[in-house]
């Protein structure tokens, strides 16, 4: 069936064992996507704007029916209308159904809004503190002498990585609510999603659709519960035993990490947070397979010179 339209709403079976088989076009107005939110204009008669509106783009399914099993029956002219008909009461249906769920999301969004000053107020707050640890213990690190340089850049880097966990933890009640946020967020907030599921070691297949190739948000949100955060604070970025996939690599999520700043921080704390611990954890990945290397270079060098020197002090040689 060419041009069928792949949608979480709706399955599509592609078999050739299909004697008849017929596609009513289903098209509505969609307000729940990541620009849904919309601002009223003011009326003509001088009233004041800035209220919430839905922002549509259109949407466009197929529903299928065939007569698999059948005998090869062949659908009447009535039957195809009636297809058509439902396709038509389908469209209306979702269309509402999306637009009262766009009201009750609107409501969560004005009071994420009015809640924002206070949040980033505490994020600032626990972000000082962790950072000021960080660099009480990094001076520290910078006088051990008895650390290779390799050594210290690991533990430098994996302090910082902790104080972007400490923020990050802060906002777990904002990190689960995402699992019932139904409005996808924006573009940047997304892509910084997107590198910390990654960087947790959720699976692609989880929240990436395989023929778009794409975010499924209706996936995606239902990852953000409690096992997200013990996730996270489980997860250590050091850790030999962290097996990655080829998408996770650390070349491929720096790439993904490529977000402007100031778009994400429109989006609020939380998505900045989750960018910042992701980053930071790549830092680490990095800097431990750097340290690594250096200490089994120091290690083949010495087992070299303890071999010379029992060579030399062998008697029989």
């Amino acid at each position: 069936m060419k041009g069928c339209f792949h949608s979480p709403f709706c399955t599509y079976l592609s078999s050739i064992a299909l004697r008849c088989r017929a596609g009513a076009a289903s098209r509505y107005k969609s307000c729940l996507h990541a620009d849904g939110i919309g601002e009223a204009e003011a009326s003509e008669e001088g009233g004041e704007g800035g209220g919430k509106t839905p922002a549509y783009q259109p949407v466009e399914m197929v529903l299928g029916v065939h007569t698999m099993g059948q005998a090869g029956r062949q659908f009447t002219d009535g039957q195809v209308a009636a297809a058509k008909e439902w396709a038509k009461k389908l469209a209306a249906s979702l269309e509402q159904s999306e637009l009262t769920t766009w009201g009750a999301e609107v409501v969560k969004v004005e009071a994420a809004a009015e809640a924002a000053p206070a949040v980033g107020e505490a994020v600032a707050e626990t972000s000082a503190a962790a950072e000021a640890a960080r660099d009480e213990a990094a001076a520290a690190l910078e006088a051990n002498e008895s650390l290779s340089p390799e050594a210290k850049d690991l533990e430098i880097k994996k302090l910082a990585y902790n104080a972007a966990k400490e923020v990050l933890a802060s906002l777990g009640q904002q990190l689960e609510a995402l699992g019932s946020r139904k409005l996808p967020p924006k573009p940047e907030a997304s892509r910084a999603l997107h590198a910390l599921l990654y960087t947790l070691l959720y699976e692609k297949t989880l929240f990436v659709d395989a023929s778009t190739r794409k975010v499924n948000w209706e996936k995606m949100r239902q990852l953000f519960g409690p096992a997200l955060v013990a996730k996270l604070a489980a997860y250590d970025p050091a850790s030999e035993k962290n097996v990655y996939p080829r998408y996770a690599r650390v070349e491929d999520l720096r790439r993904l990490l490529e977000v402007d700043p100031e778009a994400l921080a429109a989006e609020g704390p939380l998505f900045a947070a989750a960018l910042d611990l992701a980053t930071k954890a790549v830092d680490v990945r990095e800097a431990a397979v750097v340290a690594r290397e250096a200490a089994d270079a120091a290690a083949a060098e010495l087992a070299a010179q303890e071999a010379e020197l029992n060579g030399l002090n062998d008697p029989e040689e």
